[in-house]
């Protein structure tokens, strides 16, 4: 009787071990939740950098830190959050740019759903140059729902993004945009 019972506690304990590893992938993550992830992660090392320039900053001014100190690992810190911006702006203009043609494939669709006759009625009656400016409202709309860059800066024409305070190109004050 106890090995009867040995042998089942035994195996339930084996397949919950095996489980995990015997059964079917699930559903993969998509591009967007890989982008959205690389992006949290390029986030999380900008505020590393940023606090550490800031450590920095403060250790030069209580004295910790020799003013040669200061100067090399400061440069290399800013260095460090120039690239660190760039890489973040380059994910930026790729979620972008597939929001774009996400736009765009469904601005195609509806073109050609009208071409085909088989739109509304209502929507039918209308005039093409009215479908096609509350098609670009609504495309405007979605931008800046979505944070979509529509401004650039005013020094070296860059695209720059709502939240962004400065050029990532340049590193000029974004304060007027």
């Amino acid at each position: 009787m106890w090995i009867f019972l040995a042998l089942i506690v035994v195996g339930a304990a084996v397949a919950l071990v095996a489980h995990p590893i015997l059964r079917p992938p699930t559903a993969a993550f998509s591009t967007e939740d890989m982008r959205q992830q690389e992006l949290a992660d390029w986030e999380a090392r900008k505020e590393s950098v940023f606090r550490a320039i800031k450590d920095l900053e403060f250790d030069y001014r209580v004295g910790k830190v020799s003013a040669e100190d200061f100067q090399a690992f400061s440069a290399r810190l800013k260095e460090e959050a120039a690239q660190i911006l760039r890489q973040i702006d380059a994910l930026r203009a790729e979620s972008d740019l597939a929001l774009s043609e996400a736009l765009e494939a469904e601005i195609a669709a509806l073109r050609k759903t009208q071409r085909a006759g088989t739109v509304k009625a209502a929507s039918a009656s209308a005039p093409p140059d009215v479908l096609d400016q509350a098609l670009e409202a609504e495309i405007q709309r979605l931008r800046r729902r979505s944070g979509v860059a529509t401004a650039s800066c005013p020094r070296c024409g860059h695209r720059v993004g709502s939240e962004d305070r400065f050029c990532a190109q340049c590193g000029a004050p974004l304060t007027s945009i």
